[in-house]
């Protein structure tokens, strides 16, 4: 299994195996110590503890600036309710991979909360606080640049506050895309996954997603203002449900797609081939029995299991 290393600390069955069930936020990602699991994610000195999380690829060393977290509360909670999470490439100034879960308590659109939109339009993509200065870009490298700011958690997944909506506007959120791709295909993939979990879902149902682009070498461009330019980009998804786990994964070249077909099944890959794809592990702290299941299974099968016929 391919591992993403994290070093930048200065630069048939579709629904597979089911263990105790969790509630619709963190349950399972509390509970991950009930099976074998060799390739989990550890928290040493410096990692964020939420790397534990079912969202989460495998990570092995990191800063409180390499992995970020983004909390905001969800209605009616008193807890540290996390929005979304990222790593950070402090060397190249660019995104890793986000991480997020959806479920029905954080997809549901709270009354009066709207697409962050501030006055001053310089303002509309802020730089991310948690990012130290020297890490990160000093104007917004995407303006002239010809390229989109790509979310990686989409605004629409976050209408529940109006601090979530707006924290997906930073700077480290979004990955450089070409307008057409980002309005065609991603939007596609991205409107799937919100007809997958709505807010009238059960509360155990709940997607894990990892997204990104490729930034690795030779697998990116630079363009305006030295900006990173992924050639690739993938979507790595985890479903929770009362019958237990699946995935799939999707794969887009970052070029102009415009597809008004709606038809996913081109760019749908299983875990595994998606993992060769980005060296990234995704999915790690299932159980071993679980990952292997949910990651292997044949790509006929993964497009059966989801709907795609």
């Amino acid at each position: 299994m391919n591992s993403f290393r994290i070093t930048y600390l200065s630069s048939l069955t579709f629904f597979i195996f089911t263990f105790t069930a969790c509630s619709s936020n963190n349950g399972d990602n509390e509970n991950q110590g009930l099976s074998e699991n060799t390739n989990k994610n550890v928290v040493t000195s410096g990692m964020a503890s939420e790397i534990k999380r079912l969202e989460f690829p495998r990570v092995y060393t990191a800063s409180n600036d390499t992995i970020v977290v983004h909390y905001a509360p969800e209605l009616g909670s008193n807890k540290k309710d996390v929005n979304y999470s990222l790593a950070w490439d402090k060397k190249k100034k660019a995104n890793l991979f986000t991480c997020y879960e959806m479920y029905a308590n954080n997809v549901q659109h709270t009354p009066g909360v709207s697409r962050y939109s501030p006055e001053n339009w310089e303002d509309q993509y802020p730089q991310d606080p948690d990012i130290l200065p020297k890490y990160r870009w000093s104007i917004d490298p995407y303006r002239g640049s010809g390229y989109d700011h790509g979310h990686l958690c989409p605004s629409a997944d976050r209408m529940y506050s109006t601090t979530a909506n707006y924290q997906t506007f930073f700077l480290s959120n979004m990955s450089a895309q070409l307008h057409a791709f980002n309005a065609g295909i991603w939007e596609v993939m991205e409107n799937q996954l919100r007809d997958w979990i709505a807010d009238n879902s059960s509360t155990t149902d709940t997607l894990f997603v990892c997204k990104g682009g490729t930034i690795s070498d030779g697998n990116y461009t630079l363009g305006n203002n030295g900006l990173v330019v992924p050639k690739h980009f993938f979507s790595a998804v985890l479903m929770k449900n009362k019958d237990g786990y699946k995935a799939i994964g999707f794969w887009f070249e970052n070029a102009n797609n415009t597809t008004k077909s709606q038809d996913l099944r081109p760019y749908i890959v299983n875990i595994q081939t998606l993992q060769e794809k980005t060296g990234l592990d995704f999915f790690c702290n299932l159980p071993d029995k679980t990952e292997k299941e949910v990651e292997d299974l044949n790509i006929d099968n993964v497009k059966r299991a989801w709907g795609f016929h």
